[in-house]
């Protein structure tokens, strides 16, 4: 079970809790109580059930991505923009 929350000038905080796959029962009832608990909040409760921490990077690659590619990426692209904009300009 992954339960993350981002707090207004806090840093991203994330609580990983182990289930056995014989404990499945525990598991989704432990989901519905922290689901029912943080209805209305910016907390997210995500259950899964993976082989490997690999797998579960590569199914929720959102949980685990470093937001400095995105930033990356959209300097890129504005960039390209403002370059593009001036040149037509240009006599």
């Amino acid at each position: 079970m992954l339960d993350s929350s981002k707090q207004p000038k806090q840093p991203l905080s994330i609580m990983i809790k182990y289930f056995k796959p014989s404990q499945n029962d525990k598991a989704n009832e432990e989901y519905k109580r922290i689901e029912s608990k943080y209805t209305n909040s910016s907390i997210n409760a995500v259950l899964v059930r993976v082989d490997s921490f690999k797998s579960l990077k590569a199914a929720y690659a959102n949980y685990f991505t470093d937001i400095g590619d995105f930033v990356k990426t959209v300097k890129e692209y504005l960039t390209k923009q403002i370059q593009q904009s001036t040149q037509r300009r240009s006599p």
